[in-house]
């Protein structure tokens, strides 16, 4: 297995709740000069989704990911049709490996105060399985992929900022009240 020491030395470390030192697509550039073209084109393809990454990656901590999240989500996807009164099962992924702590993070995700408070649950969590996949992955291929999802995490919660909720809540309104007036 090839190691990475200067790309991996070279990284900044990542932290939760601060905002990303680079975007995914410009971390994938600096590591496309260090890795193989066929890594290259992996760490280029996938994105937080875990249905983004293929069956039989190779890489263990894209495949863990992947069945987790996969876990995580339809337990929080059972959760939200179980509050709504609606059936789920159509909707569910095919899980290769049932979590057991997928359930009581999803019900202590569904019992925040609001729905920043229960996006940061859900993030966190996120957050603290890909420490868990990249526990002993130091300057090998692995830790670059668990660095591209931090992220990819980090990304998606820089976006959750009271600027673009109150730009995203105007744009409802606007729609709403555009649709209210065409009746």
């Amino acid at each position: 297995m090839r190691n990475f020491y200067y790309i991996v030395s070279s990284l900044p470390a990542l932290k939760w709740g601060e905002p990303p030192p680079f975007s995914a697509k410009i971390f994938c550039e600096m590591c496309s000069n260090w890795i193989s073209k066929r890594q290259a084109v992996f760490l280029s393809a996938f994105d937080i989704a875990p249905l983004s990454i293929a069956d039989g990656c190779g890489s263990s901590v894209a495949g863990g990911w992947k069945d987790w999240d996969s876990s995580f989500r339809n337990s929080l996807l059972r959760l939200r049709a179980k509050e709504k009164g609606r059936n789920a099962e159509k909707h569910i992924v095919q899980e290769k490996r049932f979590y057991s702590e997928s359930e009581s993070l999803a019900q202590n995700a569904f019992a925040a105060a609001n729905p920043l408070e229960k996006e940061r649950f859900i993030a966190i969590a996120r957050w603290k399985k890909l420490d868990e996949l990249q526990s002993g992955r130091i300057f090998d291929f692995e830790f670059l992929v668990a660095y591209k999802l931090k992220l990819l995490l980090l990304e998606r919660w820089a976006l959750l900022n009271k600027e673009s909720g109150r730009g995203r809540f105007a744009e409802i309104r606007r729609r709403i009240l555009k649709t209210e007036a065409l009746k």
